[in-house]
């Protein structure tokens, strides 16, 4: 029920028995049955009637029903058919017991209704911080066809109330043929409407009464409280049963610092948007560490050996210039050599990593000239 604010009261009035009864029934998808039947057939007829059609109906209605209305109509016809079973076994006092029927089928924001009889449903309807209270089921009963010639113009309201008859039923449960069925369809509530399910003994006030009792009680449990007050005080000789079920409609909100109300749905839609942007985030950090510590092994892979480049370095810088200055001394030398009297072939020069050494290879020298041979020699050992 948490959408839904119930509250119930019954009284027996000036009769010595209880013909009326009635039952909630709430179901796992939070929806609610209203149930409330008045017997009649006096003594203990109108009890046996009442009690076995409401327990009957809520045994039999499957609130899964992809049909509501349809499922309303299937329980009540139902109902009608176990108290014709039931009439057939009980004393034969009770063979004239029947009973009125109001049921209403509450989900999220919406209800649906079936009666049959005269015992009313009213709606009370807030505006601009003002209840209007009227009845939406049908009537059953020559009252109920009074007040169409009522509306019509065709008599007065005292009409009505002098009328000896007009608490006779046109239609009840009585496990014959059903003559008339009020059954609705969907009808859309707002916040802070008002239902009222009662037995005809709630006519000892008048539906202006009604009203005000409304507009002056703060919750559902003081109408209820205040509507048999007014009854009780009335004093009204031979005062029927009278038994009520009010219950309210109220969107149900989450409340903020005791000043903000956010629905649950926002709730839910923000809580989803900061849970995706966390687990971005994280995907990111993650993504980011992994990429660094590729680059960081790449780095180790592809460093240069500083140490070793640099003694290649200084070997290639060695050898070069002592063949440069092999160079220059055959240079500087050959005024004083013939072409034809040196012939100089070199091979190989080979600088190995551990020494800085060059080997020298077929170098011949000619034999006439020995000095030119002798003052290389010494040129290079001076090197």
């Amino acid at each position: 029920m948490k959408n839904y604010n119930i509250s119930t009261n019954s009284i027996k009035g000036d009769r010595d028995y209880q013909d009326d009864y009635f039952d909630i029934k709430e179901y796992p998808d939070g929806s609610i049955l209203l149930l409330l039947a008045d017997g009649i057939g006096g003594y203990a007829g109108g009890r046996i009637a009442s009690e076995t059609v409401i327990e009957t109906f809520k045994s039999t209605f499957n609130y899964k029903s992809e049909n509501i209305k349809n499922e309303l109509l299937r329980s009540l016809n139902v109902a009608n058919d176990v108290l014709a079973q039931k009439k057939e076994t009980e004393d034969k006092k009770y063979k004239q017991m029947g009973t009125t029927l109001i049921v209403v089928y509450m989900k999220d924001n919406y209800m649906q209704w079936i009666s049959v009889g005269d015992s009313p449903l009213f709606m009370a309807n807030k505006k601009d911080n003002i209840y209007e209270i009227n009845r939406v089921n049908q009537n059953h009963s020559i009252a109920g066809l009074l007040e169409l010639q009522y509306q019509h113009g065709e008599i007065t309201k005292e009409d009505i109330e002098n009328s000896p008859n007009k608490h006779m039923l046109t239609s009840a449960i009585t496990g014959e043929k059903l003559k008339l069925i009020d059954s609705s369809d969907k009808y859309y509530l707002k916040d802070d409407d008002i239902i009222i399910l009662a037995t005809d003994g709630i006519e000892t006030l008048s539906k202006e009464e009604i009203k005000n009792i409304i507009n002056n009680s703060k919750t559902n449990s003081e109408i209820t409280n205040n509507v048999i007050s007014n009854i009780n005080n009335k004093k009204i000789k031979n005062q029927d049963n009278t038994t009520l079920i009010v219950a309210s409609y109220k969107k149900i909100v989450i409340t903020h610092n005791k000043s903000k109300a956010i629905s649950y749905k926002y709730l839910l839609r923000y809580s989803l948007y900061i849970i995706t942007i966390l687990i971005l985030l994280l995907i990111y950090i993650k993504q980011s560490n992994t990429n660094l510590t590729i680059k960081q092994e790449a780095n180790k892979t592809t460093k240069p050996d500083n140490n070793k480049t640099s003694k290649e370095a200084d070997n290639n810088l060695s050898q070069n210039s002592k063949i440069d200055k092999i160079k220059y001394i055959i240079k500087k030398d050959e005024h004083n050599i013939s072409k034809n009297d040196i012939i100089m072939d070199i091979n190989e020069i080979n600088t190995t990593k551990d020494d800085k050494l060059i080997n020298k290879q077929d170098i011949n020298y000619s034999k006439e000239d020995k000095n030119l041979s002798q003052k290389l020699e010494q040129n290079l050992s001076n090197q």
